[in-house]
């Protein structure tokens, strides 16, 4: 009787920390899954802020001055996706590429690619531009 008892005690017990560990695991993986959608959302603002440049110098008819750019660690740090001190999160460099190709006098395909780690987005927009 006393030995069936430490069975079921030990059974109890061996259920909570098995049941705490699997806790535990399924939280880091929720973290890390939240960690790659804010990548993906910090590169679709990226995406977002340079898409709204060209359309400015689409207008100002000087699509000549786009530049492609990097989002480093400092553009990280002020949407609050890296925290330099960390040292389990290395820095992640966004590049921002834009193509832009002519469909006809005053219209232009735009598109901007974002790559990070090994992941990409792409967006493409039709913009007008304004004669001299």
């Amino acid at each position: 009787m006393n030995q069936r008892g430490f069975m079921l005690l030990s059974t109890v017990f061996l259920t909570l920390i098995l049941s705490f560990t699997a806790m535990l695991a399924l939280q880091a993986m929720t973290r890390v899954q939240n960690g790659d959608q804010s990548l993906k959302l910090h590169a679709i603002n990226l995406a977002n802020e340079q898409l709204a440049m060209v359309e400015s110098l689409a207008a100002q008819n000087n699509l000549a001055a786009v530049k492609n750019f990097n989002g480093n660690d400092a553009d990280l740090q002020n949407y609050g996706l890296y925290d330099e001190n960390a040292e389990d999160k290395p820095p992640v460099e966004f590049n921002v590429t834009t193509n832009i190709n002519a469909v006809n006098e005053n219209l232009r395909e735009v598109e901007v690619t974002v790559t990070w780690n090994e992941n990409e987005i792409s967006f493409k927009k039709l913009v007008r531009v304004n004669s001299p």
